[in-house]
């Protein structure tokens, strides 16, 4: 019958086409047209066939003709036709996840859970509004955690910009050792602040590549979103990229290092450093003296009684002697 119906309309005169809205790239063009298609304004279910305006006309004027079910244009008007049966597609299979015609129900859906296409269309169109909602709040976490963790190289920056500046402050007093000190120090900070930047930026990295990747997904699941076809949006919901990976991001966190008494170290180990050269140049000193010293000897008939020599021989005191017994 549509074959038949088909034919016929293509018979209708075309003359006022040039008058009609010529099909662009992208629409769906009417299929009884001849020469210059004419866009289509519905696509018919039954008739399995797109009209434009003039072409519509039976569709609105004939009464067997106005009980066909008609929707927006749409192309591929033939995947909406069951394979088995050749009956129109207006069920949706649970079980198998698939649209079915009424006949499959009677087949090999027979006992599994079949609803309208309209009904699914609406769960799947909330579900997909949800996820959705969901991915851009996993975005904005993302991009509020970029934002801690160049907070947080900001305050690190912040920290080792005054731990040298008082390190300088501590060590500018100094002279050769002083100077090795600063410099040691100053490179500690820096590569403990290096390591911090090369955390977050390894984190931002993570971040914005998981931005992309869920952004790629926002782009999938709202261009379906909007798909007014329920039987194009149910067909593609299936096939939709899975979610990508992503990492739990709650915990991550950049700690920027410590540098609490790092100068204090610092000029601990360089009174440690003084202390030990201070040390060998007393050695060297006490070394030199020893040289010269010798063993003292006391002449018994030249030396003074009162002079008293220590057991090593090194030393010579004198002792003042008391007075005698009885005297005032």
């Amino acid at each position: 019958m549509a074959a038949q119906f088909r034919q016929s309309a293509q018979q209708e005169s075309s003359s006022s086409s040039s008058e009609r809205q010529v099909s662009k790239p992208g629409e769906v063009p009417c299929d009884v047209c001849t020469g210059t298609k004419v866009k289509a304004l519905k696509s018919c279910l039954v008739c399995l066939v797109s009209y434009c305006e003039t072409h519509l006309e039976t569709h609105q004027t004939v009464p067997r003709l106005q009980r066909h079910q008609l929707m927006d244009p749409v192309e591929n008007l033939e995947d909406r036709i069951c394979e088995k049966h050749d009956k129109l597609l207006e069920l949706f299979c649970e079980n198998d996840q698939r649209c079915v015609c009424m006949m499959c129900t009677y087949t090999d859906h027979k006992t599994h859970d079949v609803v309208p296409l309209r009904e699914e269309y609406e769960g799947k169109k909330a579900e997909l509004g949800k996820t959705e909602a969901e991915i851009q709040q996993m975005i904005q976490k993302r991009r509020v955690k970029i934002e801690e963790l160049k907070h947080s190289v900001e305050l690190s920056d912040e920290n080792a910009d005054r731990e040298i500046a008082e390190g300088v402050g501590v060590f500018s007093a100094l002279k050769e050792s002083v100077e090795r000190r600063q410099a040691e120090l100053i490179n500690s900070i820096k590569e403990k602040q290096r390591e911090t930047e090369k955390q977050a930026e390894g984190f931002i990295r993570e971040l914005e590549q998981e931005i992309s990747e869920l952004e790629k997904r926002r782009a999938e699941v709202e261009q379906l979103s909007h798909c007014e076809d329920h039987l194009q949006l149910l067909q593609n919901f299936t096939s939709l990229n899975a979610a990508p990976p992503t990492k739990d991001w709650t915990e991550v966190r950049v700690h920027p290092p410590s540098y609490e008494g790092t100068v204090v170290r610092a000029v601990k180990q360089l009174e440690e450093t003084i202390s030990e050269q201070m040390k060998k140049l007393f050695e060297t000193k006490l070394k030199r003296v020893q040289q010269y010293e010798v063993d003292v000897t006391l002449d018994p008939d030249t030396a003074h009684p009162n002079l008293i020599l220590s057991d090593d021989g090194k030393e010579v005191k004198l002792v003042t002697p008391l007075p005698p017994a009885g005297l005032n």
